[in-house]
């Protein structure tokens, strides 16, 4: 049929992305899915198919199960820390309430796969897509109620942070916060260490190099066994 795959993919309990790729995979099959329920004369399915909205809703899954595959795999990944899911799921709430706006406006440009079928929105769209942002913006906030509290401040900038962002109940905490601000010996080592360590790590040579591994090593009071690491590591037969 010079469609642009051979097959349909199946969602698996195994892999987790692989439900939007279902998605997307049936949204570009559409046409011959059509002719395949009307060959078979599946007339139910066909109807239901062929209903108005139906290829409107399908390819705005495609495009909100990209969004939600792309901010799950930014929350995997060695090395990646609690206040760093914060700032990503906060950001995610916040184009959540950002596209709802557009949406709200007639503007789907950030829809990519809608707006290749709808040129123009009407209402009915707009309604459906609208609702439907609202109800998943809603989940997220259910699902992580203290979301919007958390900050990282404190913990990216604690000589700027303000006192506030420790709970008054937290007495030691917030003078403990106090005293530390006012330490000028801290603040000096703070904004100096990681600049330091940064320029041996990256020259120029080295300048599209992630540090950020290499960094947290040469920052940590821990040190590392090199020997022992490299002991476990099996040598490769060439050497």
């Amino acid at each position: 049929m010079d469609a642009a795959h051979e097959t349909l993919i199946f969602h698996t309990a195994v892999h987790r992305l692989s439900k939007g790729n279902v998605v997307q995979r049936v949204f570009e099959f559409r046409e011959e899915i059509s002719l395949f329920f009307r060959i078979q004369n599946k007339q139910d399915l066909l109807s239901a198919w062929s209903a108005g909205s139906f290829e409107i809703r399908l390819a705005y899954l495609v495009d909100i199960f990209k969004q939600l595959n792309t901010l799950n795999l930014e929350l995997q990944g060695k090395g990646s820390l609690k206040i760093d899911f914060v700032d990503k799921m906060k950001a995610f709430i916040r184009k959540m309430e950002n596209w709802r706006r557009k949406v709200g406006v007639g503007n789907l440009a950030m829809l990519e796969t809608v707006s290749e079928i709808a040129e123009e929105s009407d209402a009915a769209t707009q309604n459906l897509i609208t609702q439907h942002l609202e109800a998943l913006e809603g989940e997220f906030k259910r699902y992580f109620p203290d979301i919007q509290s958390l900050t990282s401040r404190l913990v990216r900038f604690p000589f700027t942070a303000p006192v506030t962002c420790i709970p008054d109940d937290s007495d030691n905490a917030q003078t403990e916060l106090l005293t530390l601000q006012e330490d000028s010996g801290a603040r000096m080592k703070f904004e100096t260490a990681a600049f330091s360590q940064l320029l041996p790590i990256k020259t120029k040579h080295r300048n599209r190099l992630e540090v950020k591994h290499d960094l947290r090593c040469a920052l940590s009071e821990t040190k590392p066994r090199i020997k022992k690491l490299v002991d476990n590591l099996q040598q490769h037969p060439s050497h």
